[in-house]
């Protein structure tokens, strides 16, 4: 049961981080007459790959719980 709680709270998270990258990299670009430099060039970018990878371990994560619970 803590594990279960462990892979679901590990998986929110993840969600939570995807999103938040997601809304960052796809902010609305305003232009200020009053600023010098601009800091809106450093968007935090994430490969499109990190989901499947994210995905790829709850899924292992799920197998072996299934696993270790079928050899318990």
């Amino acid at each position: 049961m803590k594990r279960i709680v462990l892979a679901i709270t590990l998986y929110i998270s993840c969600m939570v981080v995807d999103y938040l990258v997601h809304y960052l990299n796809n902010r609305k670009k305003s232009s200020s007459p009053t600023t010098t430099q601009n800091s809106e060039s450093y968007v935090v970018s994430c490969p499109a790959s990190v989901k499947y990878v994210y995905m790829t371990i709850f899924a292992l994560e799920i197998i072996l719980f299934g696993v270790f619970l079928f050899l318990k």
